[in-house]
């Protein structure tokens, strides 16, 4: 509701009760005369940061959270999946009305978070991007990021995730480049075009390049797909070196797990254990950690197993001069279409003993020799579709899962 008397032309005070729901704001009339004079410049901000809004960027609330951690990456920021950014005329903009409906998030204002808490920033290239956008894009990193600041690159997100409309684009242009009977072509365009795009970066960055980390990702489980994006054969046979050799740094994979607990073959066991006296947690977490609970398991989905897909992964690197990297990584409990899942599932990411699992998990990662470990995601209200966020908002003091990052 409206404060009448707080109020007053050009400032309106709105006393808003807290929930899960957003402020609705919606514009009703403006300059019904065409004159020009319409509303704009429309700012919604809380009292106590009235005075310091146009000078401090982001909330201080969320710069406190986050301020800890070494990397930001930016993926969903920059609207990676679906994106149809392609022209650098059409990119995100510091004066668009809004970066959260769009195009995402411009490059300026992700380089000042990342100078702002001393984070390293890691960027997905759009999978449409030209040559000239991702040029423009890094020279803007280049003139404005702390020289002390790595900056981690990667094209698009996922491009072998079928949900996805990168992966669907990589094939269409994998295909037409090299044959319809050439079914790993998107994968070998993913690693030509992340190629193409490391040597952009370095050449941007000049006697700099060592600042830009160009990464390289694969399907973590999906054993040996990797060598269709590294080594790129059919790119190789154009005349090209093999993709990892065009100044890449770094090979990325995901780093999760569920303990099979997301199999609907295990739903009606899982459910046995909610009648369990402490509800079903003890016989999840072990499952978690060690399996052998469920009727249904897939492989390196429990911690007592993921350090056999780090080990290999962490060999391919090796043997390509590379450091192994996490794009993702945590939790990946989800159970959509089972409203009492879903919330044993949130229980579970809300317990004590979820801190002690992702020790085990960053410690097996350390062990492995791994190199930066990106949690997805910093903070994300649980749902449904997951409980991704190591906080749930951003005025929660700590969680097991953001304590043990």
């Amino acid at each position: 509701t409206k404060d009448e008397v707080a109020s007053r032309p050009g400032r309106d005070v709105i006393n808003v009760t807290p929930s899960g729901a957003s402020i609705y704001l919606i514009i009703t009339a403006t300059d019904p005369n065409n004159t020009g004079n319409y509303i704009r410049n429309i700012r919604v901000v809380q009292a106590k940061y009235e005075d310091t809004y146009e000078s401090e960027l982001f909330n201080p609330e969320f710069i406190n959270k986050i301020k800890k951690f070494k990397a930001i990456r930016f993926m969903d920021w920059m609207e990676t999946n679906h994106s149809k950014q392609r022209e650098w005329a059409n990119r995100p903009k510091v004066d668009d009305a809004s970066y959260a409906y769009g195009k995402g998030v411009p490059v300026e204002i992700m380089v000042k978070l990342a100078n702002r808490i001393g984070a390293d920033p890691w960027f997905n290239m759009p999978h449409q991007a030209t040559d000239e956008y991702i040029t423009n894009f890094a020279q803007i990193v280049k003139d404005t990021l702390d020289p002390n600041l790595k900056v981690y690159v990667e094209l698009s997100n996922e491009v072998w995730n079928w949900q996805f409309q990168q992966a669907n684009y990589a094939l269409a242009q994998g295909q037409a480049r090299w044959g319809k009977d050439k079914g790993d072509a998107y994968m070998q365009w993913y690693g030509m075009r992340t190629a193409q795009m490391s040597d952009i970066w370095k050449n941007v960055f000049g006697s700099d390049s060592n600042q830009v980390v160009s990464v390289m990702a694969t399907h973590t489980v999906w054993l040996g797909l990797e060598n269709a994006v590294l080594d790129c054969p059919l790119w190789v046979a154009e005349g090209n070196a093999p993709c990892y050799q065009h100044s890449i740094d770094a090979f990325a994979i995901a780093g999760y797990f569920n303990g099979s607990l997301n199999a609907e073959e295990n739903e009606s066991t899982i459910e046995s254990w909610l009648n369990e006296p402490d509800g079903g947690v003890s016989k999840a977490f072990k499952q978690i950690k060690s399996g052998g609970l469920l009727p249904t398991e897939e492989d390196y989905e429990s911690l007592s197993d993921i350090d056999k897909i780090f080990k290999y992964h962490q060999q391919v690197a090796a043997k390509r001069k590379l450091q192994l990297v996490a794009y993702e990584g945590g939790q990946h409990l989800v159970k959509s279409d089972n409203q009492k899942l879903t919330e044993f599932f949130i229980e579970l990411n809300r317990h004590p003993k979820m801190y002690k699992i992702y020790t085990e998990l960053l410690n097996e990662w350390k062990n492995q020799n791994g190199g930066l470990f990106m949690h997805f995601s910093d903070i994300g209200k649980p749902s449904k579709w997951g409980s991704w966020g190591a906080l749930e908002h951003v005025y929660q003091k700590s969680s097991p899962k953001y304590d043990a990052l």
